[in-house]
């Protein structure tokens, strides 16, 4: 199975699938160590119900296992409730067509304690981030409030967000910057990392 990075195209459906498999793994092998717990208990003592040969050390080994399991089950949940949210293939073929210096970033959600901001494609050029939503309830001015306040945390800065729920409108602003030739700095590499660190 071919890498796919995060926050390219087709990572968020890729990774959701790695996140089942992962989840499926560690829970099977914490009911293996359970389950072979039990058969040594009963071969060594056969008068053993299996409710009774249940208490042995594997058992708790078997119940610290879960842990890890559990954190991942979660992780597992994520994935799949926004995999069904992600840019289309028409879309990302449109976006592909426009002969950009910068790169591109696919499939980004942001959580926070209140909100979980779904941005289907985003670029940073001319000191502005530039991101595209199909999200009907995307609150525009909070993300702006949550994002310029991650960036000052890691001494970064920008002029302007812009998230366009048009997706002419988007397409239209990366044109512009085809046109222009803009190609990023430093700082706003700089930026649309701390953007995919930020994204699931």
């Amino acid at each position: 199975m071919k890498k796919i990075n995060k926050c390219e195209y087709g990572y968020f459906a890729n990774q959701t699938k790695i996140e089942i498999r992962k989840s499926i793994i560690l829970f099977i092998i914490p009911v293996c160590i359970f389950l072979l717990g039990v058969f040594i208990a009963m071969i060594r003592n056969p008068e053993l119900s299996f409710w009774d040969a249940r208490r042995n050390l594997l058992t708790l080994a078997a119940v610290l296992g879960l842990l890890p399991a559990a954190r991942q089950i979660t992780n597992t949940v994520m994935f799949v409730k926004y995999n069904k949210k992600h840019l289309s293939s028409e879309k990302y073929e449109a976006i592909s067509k426009i002969e950009l210096k910068i790169p591109v970033k696919y499939d980004l959600y942001m959580t926070t304690y209140d909100y979980t901001y779904q941005i289907l494609s985003l670029t940073v050029a001319s000191d502005t981030i530039v991101g595209y939503t199909e999200d009907a309830g995307f609150n525009e001015e909070k993300f702006d409030t949550h994002i310029k306040s991650m960036m000052a945390q890691n001494g970064l800065n920008c002029s302007t967000i812009k998230i366009f729920n048009d997706f002419d409108k988007y397409k239209q602003r990366l044109k512009a910057f085809a046109d222009n030739e803009v190609e990023n700095n430093e700082k706003e590499l700089k930026i649309l990392r701390l953007m995919e660190n930020l994204s699931l």
